[in-house]
């Protein structure tokens, strides 16, 4: 009895991939003979398929895990040893950690040129119709044979280590602006909006801490700035703005207020000064006659009071 329930189990494992498959027919293939490279690896190229309802669906699937397989052999190759054992001292999940940074290289790896370059028509593709008579439905089945040389995947990878020298000269040259005598408070926006990018993109630990720190020296720059005065008399002030001992501009306009002053006004005028005038016809010698002036900045705020004589 044993013996029968162990052939049995034997024929129904050899029997059931044989009616599975007597229930799929090929109606219809690009060549009659299928090619020798099929389910195989050859050095030199990539073997994959892909299945779908539509031939073009089925061809994407393919062009899909060509593009992975690309940037997954870029990861492997460029995984920072360095890098890795930094972290993983830190917290214990070498494994976890490597295949993060792995992860992250291929981000980066998805965005360049020679990835976008990557199209289904360089491959050789071999496709089979199928009908499924238990489903009652057709699918395609696509087989891709992609050719990616060792030489293609180290100019791949030189491609990268350019773009990340690229990248980090972005970030030396905001570090080397930081010490400029620019004059527009603008500038400080623009520097901390494009480190927050390059923030985003670095995926090591160095290079974030250096833009972490950069970030917070042109932040304190904004607390740096102080409204001066210029010229006073009665119903006009004209002050500028002051960074390190020269003047800056800044197009976001001032905010003015008094308690008995009226009609105040902030513009703009020539040589990076700024104007106030305002009406004093209800101001009263013994009242605190001021006028406050605050600008904001995208971290910090710079403000000055201003007194004046109504007498």
């Amino acid at each position: 009895m044993v013996f029968m329930r162990k052939v049995l189990c034997i024929w129904a494992l050899i029997l059931v991939p044989v009616l599975m498959f007597g229930q799929v027919k090929v109606v219809e293939k690009s060549a009659k003979k299928a090619p020798s490279w099929l389910g195989l690896s050859e050095a030199g190229y990539i073997i994959t398929s892909g299945e779908s309802e539509t031939l073009d669906e089925a061809k994407a699937h393919c062009l899909s895990n060509i593009r992975q397989t690309i940037i997954s052999s870029v990861a492997i190759n460029l995984t920072s040893v360095e890098t890795y054992h930094e972290v993983a001292d830190m917290s214990g999940k070498t494994s976890d950690i490597n295949r993060k940074y792995q992860s992250d290289i291929e981000a980066i790896a998805a965005s360049l040129p020679y990835v976008s370059n990557i199209h289904i028509d360089k491959a050789e593709i071999y496709w089979r119709k199928l009908y499924d008579k238990k489903e009652r439905s057709y699918r395609y089945e696509v087989h891709a044979k992609y050719p990616f040389s060792s030489l293609e995947r180290e100019m791949l990878i030189a491609e990268f280590k350019a773009q990340e020298q690229e990248q980090y000269n972005k970030f030396l040259a905001l570090k080397e602006d930081y010490s400029s005598d620019f004059t527009e408070v603008e500038f400080i926006d623009r520097a901390i909006s494009e480190l927050h990018a390059l923030r985003k993109y670095f995926i090591d630990a160095k290079r974030q801490n250096e833009v972490d720190a950069l970030v917070s020296n042109y932040r304190r720059l904004y607390k740096a700035i102080s409204i001066v005065p210029y010229s006073e008399k009665l119903g006009e002030i004209v002050y500028y703005l002051e960074l390190n001992g020269r003047r800056v501009t800044y197009s976001k306009k001032a905010t003015a207020r008094s308690e008995y002053a009226t009609n105040i006004q902030v513009r703009a005028i020539e040589g990076s000064l700024y104007k106030i005038t305002y009406r004093y016809d209800y101001c009263l010698p013994e009242d605190e006659n001021t006028i406050e002036v605050m600008l904001k900045f995208n971290s910090g705020t710079a403000k000055n009071t201003f007194y004046f004589d109504p007498k």
